[in-house]
């Protein structure tokens, strides 16, 4: 914007100095014409009015170029200000553009990664399931397996009892026989 606020200027002075030229060039035909008339005082007078308005236009239009250079001079100033902000844009696109792909691409691998992670978590999940599912039966089982371990105790406790009733019992018995064999040989 003040780029082209400055433009307008140049052109707008331009312009001026244009028409101050032309002023210029009028005033001088007009002197020159009050020269070669010169018979009387009042046409004196007016050359010097002439000479007089010449001088102020001529300041005048020396300022106005004066101006004109230094907003010329600010102008290349900027130019070359912007294109160096121009430049550092790019670079700076190009920089931010090549971080970008590196993000996306960190982005992909990391999606990857979780990815995988969710299937090995699936996995797991269900291997735990399987073993948790082989210890509740290890467990059925080895409840079973006291359970007959008790009966079992309890069928030799019992087989115990009847050995030592029937070892009791043969002991009377050979006693008995004893005793019968002594009666026969007594007799």
């Amino acid at each position: 914007p003040r780029e082209e606020v400055e433009h307008a200027d140049i052109l707008e002075l331009n312009t001026i100095i244009g028409t101050l030229q032309q002023e210029k060039l009028d005033l001088q035909q007009r002197l020159k014409l009050a020269e070669e008339q010169t018979v009387s005082d009042a046409g004196a007078a007016e050359e010097s009015g002439l000479k007089g308005e010449l001088e102020r236009r001529e300041r005048e239009l020396k300022a106005t170029e004066e101006e004109r250079d230094t907003l010329m001079c600010e102008l290349e100033e900027l130019d070359r200000q912007n294109q160096e902000a121009t430049q550092h844009m790019i670079s700076v696109k190009e920089q931010l553009s090549g971080q970008l792909k590196e993000v996306e691409s960190e982005l992909m691998r990391t999606t990857s990664e979780l990815k995988t992670v969710k299937e090995q978590k699936i996995t797991l999940e269900q291997e735990l399931e399987m073993q948790r599912e082989k210890v509740s039966q290890s467990a059925f089982s080895l409840n079973d397996l006291h359970m007959e371990k008790q009966q079992l105790e309890r069928t030799v406790k019992e087989l115990r009892d009847k050995l030592g009733h029937v070892q009791e019992q043969s002991a009377e018995a050979r006693k008995d026989v004893t005793d019968l064999r002594k009666t026969l040989q007594e007799r």
